[in-house]
């Protein structure tokens, strides 16, 4: 019974924005990072995986609320005013996380 973590969330992946891409570019990052403090080497390769990591997650980011944006224009065009209101409460709620019970 001590290894069961019923308070845990299930889901991991919250943000669906975030894709292999953004964690292929985090995973270097942090490797970057990791060798830079142990090994005290130069900044400037961990400083370039930083900027781009940066620009890759930010692109995603604007991405994926320009297409929220873009879904909640088209349901006021097509008159579905419910689930407009819906994207637009759930957007302004952000995200909350589920718990395991």
């Amino acid at each position: 019974m001590a290894g069961n973590n019923s308070n845990k969330t299930i889901n991991k992946k919250r943000n669906r924005w975030f894709d292999d891409q953004c964690e292929a570019e985090l995973e270097k990052h942090n490797k970057l990072r990791l060798k830079m403090l142990t090994q005290r080497t130069k900044e400037t390769s961990y400083l370039k995986q930083r900027k781009i990591c940066k620009a890759v997650i930010q692109e995603k980011k604007r991405r994926h609320y320009e297409d929220k944006l873009k879904d909640i224009e088209e349901k006021y065009k097509n008159n579905l005013v419910r689930n407009l209101y819906r994207g637009i409460r759930n957007e302004k709620r952000g995200y909350q996380a589920q718990l395991a019970y």
